[in-house]
């Protein structure tokens, strides 16, 4: 009982030392692309330094490993099981008495532990660090002059003129169909930030290029309020760029996902990516889970020359096609076209299914 304990704990070790090789691996390589791709873009953009490019592609680098971890646990799990095999150890083991579910129970576990680390501790650090690689990339690559806040305590609009002069908009609740934002005001700011006049009005419609206020009544310094019915207030923001600008689900943790969606539905918006995403992540685990026992499928196959080479190609394409596979569902559950729940779940379901039901059938056939 206790060689058997030992020997599992050494399994689990190979594999999470597999998956750490496999991980850094990536890390690095997608670290050095993006340095590229981001030098490519700041050498479009003036005052873009190295400097800049080198932070930016730190602060973008926890959330593009993170997206490769799949990929990550499947291959190290691959090699780590293939190499047991390689050297006869899994062998042994079989010989002792140890079947294949208490061999692979260790590395399952594993990926499991894997996908909970992930969600729980990883991804707060990789959303956090997503936002600030946002930020400057709205901020010297994009040139992005319009944001918006959180619709928390109802719906704030930020919007520069182009000349100095910017504008804050505020709404109490949003209606989406018509698009109209409901007890608004509107504060102005002069070049400078000097500040210019209030906008107070019970309504704002959005039209083509401009917001048709309704009932509205304008102060500021040095001037009487005055009472309009109607007055136009030029704006280049539409309801896509609005909706866009809100913070996308990769800036928000796992854990302030929930809070999030909330105040989106509150302010009248979908939240259909961000439950995607939420969904996803907390699918993670059982996806791992599925990653490993392809893995395992291939790794413990009969060992030998060119076969053992052919072996790992074929899990690796395997579990590459599960990866692409939750890409097009995700893809499809965004647009509306698979059912939220059905889009996040089912490459891990595939994933678990195509793994147990292969090894099953090594087995028994």
């Amino acid at each position: 009982m206790r060689d058997s304990a030992i020997f599992r704990v050494y399994v689990a070790r190979q594999v999470l030392a597999g998956i750490g090789g496999a991980f850094f691996v990536f890390a690095a390589l997608l670290f050095m692309l993006d340095v590229v791709e981001l030098g490519r873009r700041a050498s479009r953009a003036d005052g873009a330094e190295v400097s800049l490019v080198l932070r930016m592609a730190l602060l973008h680098l926890p959330y593009l490993a993170q997206r490769a971890l799949p990929y990550a646990v499947l291959l190290g799990a691959l090699l780590s099981l293939a190499r047991l095999a390689r050297t006869n150890e899994i062998s042994a083991a079989s010989a002792a008495g140890l079947s294949t579910a208490q061999i692979l129970f260790p590395a399952v576990a594993v990926g499991v532990l894997v996908g909970l680390f992930s969600v729980a501790a990883f991804n707060p650090l990789a959303s956090a660090m997503q936002a600030g690689f946002r930020e400057l990339d709205n901020r010297h690559l994009r040139d992005r002059a319009t944001g918006l806040a959180t619709p928390k305590n109802g719906l704030w609009l930020y919007r520069s003129d182009g000349e100095g002069g910017s504008e804050v908009v505020h709404a109490a609740a949003v209606d989406p169909a018509a698009p109209s934002l409901n007890r608004v005001f509107v504060l102005r700011f002069a070049p400078g930030g000097d500040f210019a006049e209030r906008i107070d009005a019970a309504s704002a419609d959005l039209r083509d290029d401009h917001w048709l206020l309704r009932d509205a009544h304008v102060n500021g310094p040095g001037h009487r309020t005055e009472g309009f019915d109607s007055l136009r207030l030029d704006t280049d923001l539409n309801l896509d760029r609005i909706q866009d600008s809100f913070a996308g689900p990769d800036t928000q943790s796992f854990w302030k996902l929930p809070g999030f969606i909330s105040a989106l539905e509150r302010a009248g918006f979908s939240s259909l990516r961000h439950r995607l995403h939420w969904h996803s992540m907390a699918a993670s685990p059982v996806l791992y889970a599925g990653m490993v026992l392809i893995a395992a499928f291939f790794a413990l196959r009969p060992a030998g020359g060119r076969r053992t080479g052919w072996m790992i190609a074929l899990g690796t394409a395997a579990g590459f096609g599960v990866y692409v596979f939750s890409d097009v569902t995700a893809a499809y559950g965004a647009s509306g076209q698979l059912p939220y729940l059905l889009a996040a779940w089912a490459p891990s379901g595939v994933a678990v299914s195509l793994g147990g039901g292969l090894l099953l059938h090594s087995r028994h056939g």
